[in-house]
């Protein structure tokens, strides 16, 4: 028997109904360390990405998906989930922002040194600003 696509898309949803436990269970007990495998999978992700751009797979996704169906998941399906998405991620955005924030200071404390009487000083200053945070970007980390 052949399903047809809206058979299929049926029989996805029902049987994801019913495996949330598998899948809990699975991301409570992985079979490896996930960070690890993506580290080590590095080689193979920039491969890929590099073939699907050459290909210009990529560019052919992106032009097939529908005008306006990110912004329509994120407002029927995200709104919800957005709050809470953002409180369960508490330990992630203090991580982050405790290991940027000297970073972000010291930029904050540079632009502050700099003249802001002119437009063209003005400028400068947003410019310094902008430099200055992308040049900050990921060091927390290191």
């Amino acid at each position: 028997m052949v399903l047809s696509p809206s058979e299929i898309v049926e029989k996805q949803i029902r049987r994801a109904s019913g495996a949330v436990s598998d899948y809990q269970r699975g991301v409570a007990n992985p079979i490896r360390n996930p960070l690890d495998a993506a580290l080590a999978a590095a080689g193979k992700y920039q491969a890929k990405m590099k073939e699907s751009l050459d290909k210009k797979r990529w560019e052919q996704a992106i032009a097939s998906t529908p005008k306006g169906l990110a912004s329509e998941k994120a407002a029927t399906i995200g709104a919800d989930r957005y709050a809470g998405g953002v409180e369960a991620s508490r330990d992630k955005i203090t991580r982050f922002q405790t290991g940027f924030a000297p970073f972000r200071e010291a930029v904050v404390r540079q632009v502050e040194g700099l003249p802001e009487d002119t437009d063209a000083q003005r400028d400068a200053r947003v410019l310094a600003n902008l430099k200055g945070l992308r040049e900050a970007k990921g060091k927390w980390r290191r």
